[in-house]
């Protein structure tokens, strides 16, 4: 891979500046954004001559079209896109044939029809251009005129008409002739099936590998993401306050569920840039799941004040309002954003937990399955389907589908525990004992973690011992607070232990867990009667007496002494 670090910063910083201004002039606005933005934040670091300014680059034919070219360019600026395809189409130039066909493009997306939003519509509207522009691309490619430029329309096309993996060559042919096409590298990104993928393509040696490998892993959700980010800006410090790595490294820590630096980097970009919007909704989930509602809504009034028709504003409104508990409107919001971006696929999948909320479950079955279309790779969506299946009671299906994100997410043990209780549902009580074990492992006490499952399924295995030395574990980590459990699985874990270490005639320990089902109101007759009972023994072994009571012909576990 080429690295970042072995070209000349001067030379990264130039091929930006020009980069930004053709990417512009073709009308690829979030490239040229892209480009723009990595140029200043390197422009403050880099000691470049005054004279060192981009040039236009532009052949004869183009200099012949200019005057159309000039005028369908502010055509489409304002959105006129079948107006400016209109006036460019006797231009013979590369740069303008390549404004026309991405005009059509974007003309048909903008009056293409689109359904009915309904609660459960997940329809996909049709772009009526996309045959003929994939006819004058096949044209332009049969006589050698395709370009990097069109290579990535190409691309683009055989997407949008479900085909994704013929696209792929068109984005490596774009990438090779036009390195610095952001564009073409995000979108390589989003249709690469895996990380691994990559190696199948031979890719420019050039210095943006370096930062569609950031792209790639962050688009796969790897857990190698923050260590590549860390090692970019170690080799190349003048990357430490680059917008694009940072919030990379943000959304990797997200994933990581390291709330605080994520939240750290977070506020640093937003302190940068107050006016950014790209990935606030990632650091909204993030307030959200830490329940710090106060903070998302002057996030929520934030984005309203700088832009209210943003489809980021819009679920940062429905996060506001689903941490109220207000779902109705939380659902109205989420609907608002995939209005504007029908592709925004957080909405989609919180959307699918907004439904639950409010016991809509089929639609909630149709917008996790628009997100696993839209992004195969996203966990939370397989894991929401498993959840909404896991709730219709049918834990076959369920487990399909938390094996799915598990299988995304290999590390992860929250889904090994879904995995384990939907093999417990299905009685293959072994596999669930090999998952609830790798869950242990990996928990790191920031969510529910899998040591009260391993207990109950060693107690219903019989295997007493084990049991134990898990509900044991259970109650130290729930009185230390390295751990949360509910309270009705600290109550079993005491009842449980009183009872067993009575029946191992171990009355210190036995009178202590008893003396724990004191303090809940559903265990406290039952620690009464363990309690007696152990002054009963005690009395007993006075006189040298070893009475037999009912307790002695029972399990523990078994509930036959239970009020």
């Amino acid at each position: 891979m080429a690295l970042l670090k072995e070209f000349s910063l001067r030379d990264v910083l130039l091929e930006l500046r020009e980069a930004s201004v053709e990417l512009s002039q073709c009308g690829l606005v979030n490239s040229a954004k892209w480009a723009a933005e990595q140029a200043c934040s390197l422009a403050d670091t880099v000691d470049m001559p005054v004279d060192a300014q981009p040039l236009p680059r532009h052949d004869v034919a183009f200099w012949k079209d200019w005057d159309k070219y000039s005028m369908a360019k502010t055509y489409f600026d304002l959105k006129e896109f079948r107006r400016a395809a209109h006036f460019l189409r006797q231009c013979q130039s590369s740069k303008a044939r390549f404004l026309r066909l991405y005009s059509l493009y974007l003309g048909g997306e903008k009056t293409k029809e689109v359904p009915v939003f309904s609660q459960t519509s997940t329809s996909k509207a049709v772009n009526a251009e996309l045959n003929k522009i994939r006819d004058e691309l096949t044209q332009l490619e049969s006589s050698s005129q395709l370009d990097g430029y069109c290579c990535y329309l190409f691309a683009i096309v055989l997407d949008q008409l479900s085909l994704s993996q013929e696209a792929i060559p068109y984005l490596v042919k774009a990438v090779t002739q036009c390195p610095m096409l952001w564009a073409a590298w995000h979108k390589l990104a989003v249709l690469l099936p895996s990380v691994s993928a990559v190696s199948d393509y031979q890719l420019p040696s050039h210095w943006m590998v370096q930062f569609f490998t950031i792209d790639l892993h962050k688009e796969k959700q790897s857990d190698q993401l923050q260590s590549i980010c860390s090692a970019l800006q170690a080799d190349v410090p003048e990357l430490v306050s680059n917008p694009f790595v940072n919030t990379a490294m943000a959304m990797a820590y997200y994933d990581q569920r390291d709330f605080a630096h994520c939240s750290a980097i977070f506020n640093e970009v937003r302190q940068a840039d107050p006016c950014r919007l790209d990935f606030v909704d990632t650091y909204s989930n993030m307030l959200y799941v830490n329940g710090m509602d106060g903070e998302l809504s002057r996030l929520a009034h934030h984005c309203v004040m700088i832009d209210r028709y943003r489809p980021e504003t819009c679920f940062v409104i429905a996060n506001y309002y689903s941490i109220r508990g207000d779902h109705t409107k939380a659902i109205s919001y989420f609907q608002r954003s995939l209005k504007l971006d029908s592709g925004f696929l957080s909405s989609w999948t919180l959307l699918g937990h907004e439904y639950m909320e409010v016991k809509n479950v089929s639609g909630a079955i149709e917008c996790y399955h628009t997100a696993t279309t839209l992004n195969p790779r996203d966990y939370r969506a397989w894991y929401g389907l498993g959840q909404t299946y896991e709730v219709l009671s049918v834990p076959r299906y369920a487990l399909y589908y938390f094996a799915k994100a598990q299988q995304l997410k290999p590390n992860d043990a929250r889904m090994l525990q879904a995995v384990g209780e939907s093999y417990s549902a299905c009685q293959q009580k072994d596999y669930a004992k090999k998952c609830f074990l790798r869950a242990v492992d990996l928990s790191k006490g920031d969510g529910p973690n899998a040591v009260y499952q391993l207990a109950k399924l060693h107690q219903d295995l019989g295997e007493v011992e084990d049991a134990a030395l898990r509900f044991v574990q259970v109650v130290e980590e729930q009185e230390s607070g390295s751990q949360s459990y509910m309270e009705t699985d600290v109550l079993d874990a005491v009842s449980f232990l009183a009872e067993y270490f009575l029946k191992k005639c171990s009355y210190e320990k036995a009178s202590e867990y008893s003396q724990r089902c004191l303090m809940f109101d559903e265990t406290r007759e039952q620690g009464r009667f363990f309690l007696k009972e152990i002054a009963d023994r005690r009395k007993s072994e006075q006189f040298g007496v070893s009475p037999m009571s009912a307790f002695d012909k029972v399990q523990p576990g078994d509930g036959a002494l239970s009020t």
